[in-house]
């Protein structure tokens, strides 16, 4: 009987995923990737959860700790790749806030407004990046003036949709967009044309904590997606040339205002390229922390371990993904 159970119970989840797929929707069709449950689980087993979390919600406030808490609580769920199906597919409730189920209905009306104000070569449009900002428009205006004029630093451009964001709303001097994918390079191009950009500079390569020629795999069914250090469930492989942003900004005497990383699970790498340019130049930081537990538990406490008087905040910038979104926001406390 209870073979019969689980067996039904496996059947109706399949029968879920099949009918919330042909309707579309974004909060039922959220990526699963059964090698990024692996990572998870394997991070879980090798450290200690409680020291480690400790280390990340100091100084953090309660609202922040709370998202944390939720967070490692999904990633435990989808770390049991059944019950996180069980509770997603049958039970979504379960799994979003009240919080973000009210707001989901907030993004669907608001992603047919941004199809208004910009024009993008494909169908791609995300609430982070347009409504959030990457997490700008959570920042307090002392941040906002802090980077006019000033260079940015858009890692992982993809279709070079927060450069285009950025140049309307922030002002600044220019913006250096880092993609090493041919297609999206392509897609930069014809989004700097249709949205009339003037400030943004297309770059094509990869950011790292060292210059290196490697191979990238790709994920073309999935715009965006691709990744350095994953190889799993990828189709194609392009070979890249890689930077660190400590020796682009020295080159090309740059100004930094502000780095923003969103590089598919190799943001710590990215970091450790860019410590000179932080310690002298001190840009506010929008980096995703989402894509790998090093990266969600590590990176803020990294960060903190410079001693460079930066204020942190750990905010989810899509109520469509239950995981998926996460930033971490750093600022000079001076602009507090």
């Amino acid at each position: 009987m209870k073979l019969l159970k689980e067996a039904a119970k496996h059947l109706y989840i399949k029968l879920q995923k099949k009918y919330f797929s042909k309707l579309k929707l974004k909060q039922i069709t959220e990526f699963y990737n059964p090698n990024f449950e692996i990572l998870w689980k394997e991070y879980f087993n090798k450290n200690n959860l409680e020291e480690k979390n400790t280390q990340l919600c100091k100084n953090l406030t309660d609202t922040e700790i709370k998202l944390i808490n939720t967070l490692v609580y999904r990633h435990r769920l989808y770390a049991n790749s059944l019950e996180f199906e069980n509770e997603y597919f049958i039970n979504p409730v379960n799994i979003f806030t009240e919080e973000e189920l009210k707001e989901q209905k907030n993004c669907k009306k608001f992603i047919k407004t941004g199809k208004k104000i910009y024009n993008f070569p494909t169908d791609f449009y995300e609430y982070s990046v347009l409504y959030y900002h990457n997490g700008l428009k959570l920042l307090n205006n002392n941040c906002i003036d802090y980077l006019e004029n000033k260079d940015f630093i858009d890692g992982g451009a993809c279709i070079g949709d927060s450069a285009s964001v950025f140049e309307k709303e922030y002002n600044p001097k220019n913006i250096y967009s880092f993609e090493p994918l041919k297609s999206n390079l392509s897609a930069i191009k014809k989004t700097i044309e249709l949205n009339s950009l003037n400030k943004v500079i297309s770059v094509p390569l990869g950011l790292s904590d060292k210059q290196e020629t490697t191979v990238i795999n790709v994920n073309n069914k999935n715009i965006g997606g691709s990744s350095i250090i994953q190889s799993q469930n990828l189709n194609e492989q392009e070979e890249i040339k890689l930077t660190t942003i400590d020796k682009y900004a020295k080159d090309n005497t740059l100004d930094i205002g502000l780095i923003k990383l969103d590089v598919e699970g190799f943001e710590w790498n990215v970091l450790q390229g860019a410590i000179e340019t932080i310690k002298e130049q001190r840009p506010i930081l929008l980096i995703s922390i989402y894509h790998t537990p090093k990266d969600f538990f590590e990176i803020k406490p990294f960060l903190e371990s410079l001693n460079l008087n930066y204020q942190f905040k750990i905010v989810k910038l899509t109520p469509n993904c239950s995981i998926s979104e996460v930033m971490l926001l750093a600022y000079p406390q001076e602009l507090d």
